[in-house]
């Protein structure tokens, strides 16, 4: 039997596709979702887990500030700048899907 992909179900908006496609990364074998919401779940995973790195990196900068190494805090700080771009353009890319799929 089809279902309704289960995205926004609890909304005014839900999603209006047909959930048949398993879910890919840290979800696997958890309900089924539309091939959209499928597709940008590894993403939004990445967005989470590149958000928690930002964090960690964050509190590394100022211990490498407090231990007065500049090396380390120029290589930290050029690892943020790149994990900052790569979130910026994952959350565009999913935010422009979820604008497109409204």
């Amino acid at each position: 039997m089809l279902e309704l992909c289960p995205v926004g179900s609890k909304t005014d908006r839900p999603c209006p596709r047909l959930a048949t496609t398993e879910p890919q990364g840290r979800e696997r074998g958890g309900r089924k979702l539309c091939e959209v919401h499928a597709a940008l779940k590894p993403l939004e995973e990445e967005i989470e887990d590149l958000g928690a790195a930002e964090e960690l990196l964050e509190g590394w900068i100022e211990e490498a500030r407090r231990l007065d190494n500049a090396s380390l805090e120029m290589v930290l700080r050029h690892a943020r700048e790149e994990m900052s771009a790569r979130l910026e353009f994952l959350e565009e890319g999913v935010d422009a899907v979820h604008t497109t799929q409204r």
